[in-house]
């Protein structure tokens, strides 16, 4: 369960901040200030690269999460948190992406 958890942080972070980045806009319109925008995806992006560390942690030889999961082997604890890492990185360059839109365009377009 150890290893599950942080495999799945990236993509439901990437999903809440698209989530509440749209139903903040009008809001950010409104007031007329886009540090909502912001500060949302820089949110999602910190904790995706808290799971991004802990996939880190759990993918080292040493892990010892792999003698806690019954019936798993090492390697197969290893090889599910090295893929935990590469799917919180891809979803941490994606939310990085993020930033974009509200960095060049104004508040209400």
């Amino acid at each position: 369960m150890r290893v599950w958890a942080p495999l799945w942080i990236g993509p439901l972070a990437w999903f809440a901040s698209l989530l509440a980045s749209f139903a903040s806009a009008r809001h950010a319109c409104a007031a007329d200030s886009k540090s909502v925008l912001f500060v949302i995806p820089l949110a999602a992006l910190v904790s995706c690269l808290i799971a991004v560390s802990v996939c880190w942690r759990n993918s080292k030889p040493s892990a010892a999460g792999a003698a806690e999961t019954p019936g798993a082997s090492a390697e197969s604890f290893r090889k599910l948190a090295a893929t935990g890492l590469l799917l919180n990185g891809f979803f941490a360059v994606v939310i990085l992406a993020q930033f974009v839109a509200p960095a060049f365009l104004g508040v209400c377009q």
